[in-house]
């Protein structure tokens, strides 16, 4: 197993994945507000 590559890759999906819920999460607090 080479983690030096292997480790980057997954970390940067999770960060990917993480912005993505915090910024539809984000959208939808706002439309709440605005609603």
């Amino acid at each position: 197993m080479n983690y030096g590559t292997q480790a980057p890759h997954y970390i940067g999906i999770n960060f990917e994945q993480l912005g993505f819920a915090v910024n539809s999460q984000a959208s939808d607090v706002v439309e709440g507000i605005n609603a």
